[in-house]
């Protein structure tokens, strides 16, 4: 029932639903008022209104007018940040835990939602944490979250809207205190969207459409808030427009009020929503009683149905691996296992996606509509038309795959325990308790192998048709993992072995190299010894006209790890750990020991030799070999990208080569870390499969890539070189360059490129496949290890390749081969 009163500020109960209503312990409504919300007729629509249309859903308000008009002193005390402080505090005293939650909130209060949402998915406290993790939907109601072209930045949209709500001339003093200046507003719009993505609650604005005369917001008769500053700039939220200003968009004169049909409605549909939630678990749990029952009829049913379960909790394993790995890496004792998470993470993504791809191909003749259902949705196993069609597919193996589904999902569901996560998957441990007193690592690979097994099984019942080299590629890659996490080491000591023996008083040639970038491939042999593509130019001169060396020698550079020689003085040597190649053991050894004195002198020879002879750096042998002459016609890839149609299969060629590349050269002089497509190369001879990166060994050439400042403007990247692969992404998505892409939305200041990104990330959402346009926006937006975005800590690079290099490769590797 309702308390019968309305405190001012603070948390009041205004509606309690009868015991009797089964929705009453799943939903509860968070409304956040700013000021009297009585509309004209004297209605305050959350308990005059929405008791009756969400009855089997528990409404409180909080109130924060407090004193903020009274001056300073009570305004600084009782800032916006500081409510969300105190609300935050009260959910977690007064509200049982994993409660679904729907805020609603108007103007500023959206601000103070956003806050409660940030704090509470950075609390150590679960019960804190359960907040944001049960939260299921928000409403804004003309929150301000962005700048706009009227208000530059967040700072002003936030004075124009408190100037309204406080009825005052932007006072300075007291919109300071509300917190107009705090940095948290731009840190609390910035967490909104990862959490947004992260914890998949819904969201809905409501804009105002009318203007409001006589209130000193810039300009008379404009919105207070406007749309662009109102808009969180994402299709999902499902922005529309409620006709009446900023004051009156939160008030109702009945239930017959256009503007109330409007939010109620959405509110209505978010409560069934969780209904539907909470009877569908009921059914589940209904089914799996019966199942483990024994009932003979139910079985095969269950068992079919254990697919889309599967579907549903091996992404949920891997977001909890993600978890722990996250929490071990902020902790110095425990950082050795950090490595291990993470592989053990890749391991559960291939699972998942051989699992996929077999779950795809049972389901092949079915309609794409239901493919769709069953395979994204995971709904409709259950179906007994889809049991019989499966069953009589699978034939004789029928038995043998149902057992082989059953032991897989029981050991997931150890794993569960293991991991100690709640019924639905969630974890229910925060940063501190899940890696604790008896944590053992082996126990939970232990049970990831027995799983990724588990699907291996699974996908040997699977037809014929299913081919075998897509699901053996995905297991074999990763074996190639730690030759690619240490390539750049290699690249790195090549550079300055070329350099140190590259006379800078030559006259004879021009001095320039280029260097392949290669690709991942699955026919490398497991011994063979590291490689890489250079060519030295054999031109002795370049004409203003010509711009790039035309002749060239080709050769292979091959890695093998110099003799050891006996010495009395003890030295520490680094050298990369995963590469360690016995070079007369190795597919591809050799012996040479002739050294390599002068670049230039090597490249006037004649030599018919497999070897030319080798370069020395730092305990490691640098053999040339295989030389070959060839005319090479160089083109800038960005010159390729706005004079040529760039088809789908060159495009994630160009991809995966160009993410591979960044591998290869990060931190190296071969590539600097803001680079751009005018530093890639092709020939015009080869077309796009192969690419190249240039540089020229001269004096003058090699100052220009020593470590210098970085510019202002891009401090807010996270890594510069990565940021560079994904702007060279989303180009070549959209077949242009970054600055064509500009609109009159992204301004025109330092800051316009960062703009124009941030928008295309999001529109790729929708015009690329999930894995790219996922692959992109890790590049943009990387997570940290630990506290470093750098790719020299193994385990960012680690990240870098799981997240981005891995889902390109099987972009690539799923087009279908050109024959000839």
């Amino acid at each position: 029932m309702a308390t019968g009163k309305v405190l001012e500020t603070g948390l009041s109960v205004i509606y309690d639903p009868p015991n009797e209503a089964p929705i009453a312990e799943y939903s509860l409504f968070v409304v956040i008022r700013f000021t009297n919300w009585n509309g004209t007729e004297g209605v305050f629509w959350p308990q005059d209104l929405l008791r009756h249309d969400c009855d089997r859903a528990r409404i409180l308000t909080w109130g924060y007018d407090s004193h903020v008009t009274k001056g300073y002193e009570s305004a600084n005390k009782n800032n916006v940040f500081a409510h969300a402080k105190n609300l935050l505090a009260n959910l977690k005293r007064d509200r049982p835990e994993g409660r679904p939650i729907i805020f609603v909130a108007h103007s500023l209060g959206g601000i103070l939602v956003k806050e409660v949402l940030r704090r509470s998915n950075e609390s150590t406290q679960d019960i804190v944490v359960d907040i944001v993790r049960s939260t299921s939907a928000v409403v804004f109601l003309g929150t301000p979250h962005r700048g706009s072209s009227k208000a530059a930045d967040i700072g002003q949209a936030f004075r124009q809207a408190a100037s309204t709500l406080l009825r005052v001339d932007s006072n300075a003093a007291i919109l300071r205190a509300l917190g107009a200046d705090s940095p948290e507003l731009e840190l609390g719009r910035e967490s909104f969207i990862v959490l947004w993505r992260k914890y998949k609650f819904s969201v809905k604005t409501f804009q105002e459409s009318k203007p409001m005369a006589g209130v000193n917001v810039s300009i008379l008769n404009e919105l207070v808030v406007s749309k662009e500053s109102s808009s969180l700039d994402d299709p999902e939220e499902n922005a529309e427009t409620i006709e009446a200003d900023h004051r009156m968009m939160c008030k109702f004169y009945g239930a017959e009020d256009p503007s109330y049909i409007q939010v109620s409605g959405e509110l209505k549909g978010f409560v069934n929503s969780i209904l539907r939630k909470y009877q569908s678990r009921r059914r589940e749990a209904e089914v799996d009683m019966l199942g483990h029952a024994g009932n003979c009829y139910a079985a095969p049913e269950s068992s079919y149905s254990s697919i889309g379960i599967l579907l549903v909790y091996i992404p949920q394993l891997i977001k909890a691996v993600e978890y722990y790995g996250d929490g071990v890496s902020t902790i110095d004792s425990m950082k050795v296992y950090e490595n291990v998470f993470i592989d053990s993470q890749m391991l559960l993504m291939t699972s998942l996606d051989m699992f996929e791809k077999c779950c795809r191909r049972l389901v092949r003749n079915l309609p794409d509509t239901q493919v769709h259902r069953l395979i994204d949705f995971h709904k409709g196993w259950s179906d007994p038309q889809l049991q019989a069609q499966l069953h009589q597919q699978l034939g004789e193996d029928s038995a043998k795959f149902i057992v082989t589904i059953k032991q897989t999902k029981k050991r997931i569901e150890l794993l569960q325990r293991k991991l100690k996560l709640r019924a639905d998957f969630e974890e229910s441990f925060n940063t501190w308790s899940r890696v604790g007193s008896e944590f053992n690592l082996h126990k939970y690979t232990e049970v990831i192998d027995q799983i990724h097994q588990g699907v291996q099984r699974i996908c040997t019942f699977m037809p014929e048709e299913v081919d075998p080299i897509v699901i053996q590629g995905h297991q074999s890659f990763p074996r190639d993992l730690n030759y690619w996490l240490d390539i750049q080491t290699h690249t790195y000591r090549l550079f300055n072995a070329i350099s140190s023996i590259w006379p800078r008083d030559c006259a004879y040639h021009t001095h320039h190299a280029k260097l392949r970038l290669n690709i991942p491939t699955e026919d490398r042999e497991e011994q063979e010894a590291p490689k890489v593509n250079v060519s030295f130019a054999m031109d002795k001169r370049v004409s203003l006209t010509q711009h790039y060396p035309r002749g060239w020698r080709d050769v292979k550079v091959i890695f093998s790890q110099a003799p050891r020689v006996n010495i009395f003085k003890k030295e520490v040597r680094f050298s990369p750990t995963s590469i360690t190649i016995d070079p007369l053991q190795a597919p591809n050894k050799c012996a040479s020991e002739r050294k390599i004195e002068n670049i230039c002198t090597m490249l006037e020879e004649n030599h018919q030799i497999k070897c030319l002879g080798l370069l020395h750096s730092e305990g490691w042998h640098y053999h040339i070999h295989d030389p070959t002459n060839y005319a090479r016609n160089l083109t800038p890839l960005g010159d390729i990208l706005s004079s040529h149609n760039i088809t789908t299969r060159q495009r994630r060629t160009l991809a995966l080569t160009l993410a591979s590349g960044v591998l290869q050269l990060y931190d190296t002089p071969w590539l600097r870390d803001n680079w751009t497509l005018y530093d890639i190369y092709i020939d015009s001879s080869q077309g796009v499969d192969y690419l190249y990166v240039l540089r020229m060994f001269d004096e003058c050439s090699l100052q220009q890539h020593l470590p210098g400042r970085r510019p202002s403007a891009l401090d807010c990247v996270r890594n510069r070189t990565l940021f560079a692969l994904g702007v060279a992404l989303l180009e070549l998505t959209y077949g242009a360059p970054l600055s064509a892409q500009k609109t009159e939305e992204d301004l025109n200041d330092a800051l316009t490129p960062h703009r124009i990104v941030w928008r295309l990330t999001k529109k790729i959402e929708h015009d690329e496949l999930p894995q790219f346009a996922r692959a992109v926006f890790k590049c943009i937006h990387p997570d940290a290890e630990g506290f470093e975005f750098s790719l020299a800590n193994q385990g960012f690079r680690r990240r870098f390749f799981q997240e981005v290099v891995l889902p390109l490769k099987n972009d690539y590797d799923e087009l279908p081969r050109i024959r000839c």
